[in-house]
């Protein structure tokens, strides 16, 4: 797995070709997602960039409050935790996190 050096603009991108991917259906997929709504799109492949793209007037140094994103992140690192057998998501939060992981009641937290 890669990741970029702290403080460093450069990160390492991987073609697409190189991956033995179908370019024309990662094109169509990309321009799919320009026709919804969106705003960028960044498909990394073992943390090296294949694509980026952006739309609405959006570049990559736009910043913009993504709350809702990171649930669907969240959710996407659970089902890998669990595949893995890191966890299981049967399980209270507080067997991962301790008690008192969050400021809600007991019987919320439960």
């Amino acid at each position: 797995m890669y990741f970029p050096p702290v403080g460093s603009e450069t990160w390492e991108t991987v073609t697409p070709e190189s991956l033995g991917w179908n370019v024309t259906k990662l094109s169509d997929a990309i321009i799919y997602a320009g026709t919804k709504n969106t705003y960028g799109l960044i498909i990394l492949y073992k943390g090296r960039i294949v694509t980026e793209k952006y739309w609405n007037s959006w570049d990559k140094n736009t910043v913009y409050f993504i709350a809702s994103a990171g649930k669907s992140v969240t959710a996407f690192l659970a089902g890998i935790a669990q595949q893995e057998g890191k966890l299981n998501i049967n399980n209270k939060t507080s067997t991962y996190l301790g008690n008192g992981w969050t400021s809600a009641p007991l019987a919320k937290e439960n």
